[in-house]
């Protein structure tokens, strides 16, 4: 009896132990990040290209999800999707805390280039990147410059001009893509995303119906319940074995 009833205690607390393991499993699975949205552009203040240093803030729901600061009049801002929950969101721009009035809708692995515009009231007359002038705002449009340009410093910029192939079919959730800078200019800063999610319809078509389901969250919930609950019938029935 102590052999059976030692035996069971170890199977016991194997199983628990399994449990925990896929409960964690199951954490972590459900919580995988989406692909981050790129967003790029040039950045004017009062109609000049804004000093370096300025900040570029992005904001989603009133909260600020991402910041950065430019160079050479532009700006490079890699918005995450920690919780794959951000897409379709709307993205708000801001230049040193001043609304730009320019948004974007969040889209995963996407690539946008977005440029923004302010106009700051300034007491020493000429515009700056530090914060405690107040002012409206407006924003406008940029023309993308392509090959060279000078920049604020009077140095020769490459601009990059980045072409890319059709998106590849749905591999494992995912669609690929080649982009090429036809200008050489050995820089990436405003390379495009070459991979990206795919769309409901193609991953349905790709993988059929159910593949589908059992890849996507419902799925893998479904799937790790399943396995939670076999594995609850078997502790139970250790533990009250006689």
């Amino acid at each position: 009896m102590y052999i059976i009833s030692k035996g069971v205690r170890m199977n016991f607390k194997i199983l628990s132990t399994t449990m925990i393991f896929v409960l964690f499993l199951a954490t972590s699975v459900l919580a995988v990040p989406g692909i981050p949205n790129q967003f790029y552009g040039s950045v004017a203040i009062n109609g000049q290209p804004a000093p370096d240093g300025t900040t570029v803030t992005a904001e989603i729901n009133g909260a600020e999800v991402k910041s950065t600061t430019t160079s050479n009049g532009e700006y490079n801002l890699i918005v995450d999707d920690p919780q794959n929950d951000r897409s379709g969101d709307t993205v708000y721009f801001f230049v040193d805390g001043i609304d730009t009035g320019k948004t974007a809708s969040f889209c995963n692995g996407c690539s946008d280039r977005v440029d923004l515009s302010v106009t700051k009231e300034s007491s020493g007359g000429s515009p700056g990147g530090g914060g405690g002038s107040s002012g409206g705002s407006t924003a406008s449009a940029e023309t993308t410059t392509v090959g060279t340009e000078e920049s604020s410093s009077g140095a020769t910029v490459c601009q990059e001009k980045w072409v890319c192939t059709d998106w590849s079919r749905c591999v494992d959730g995912l669609q690929t893509r080649k982009c090429i800078d036809q200008n050489s200019c050995g820089t990436d800063e405003r390379k495009p995303m070459e991979s990206q999610p795919c769309s409901i319809e193609e991953a349905k078509q790709q993988m059929g119906p159910i593949g589908f389901f059992l890849t996507s969250p419902a799925g893998i919930g479904a799937v790790i319940s399943i396995i939670i609950a076999i594995l609850a019938a078997i502790v139970w029935k250790f533990k009250f074995k006689k």
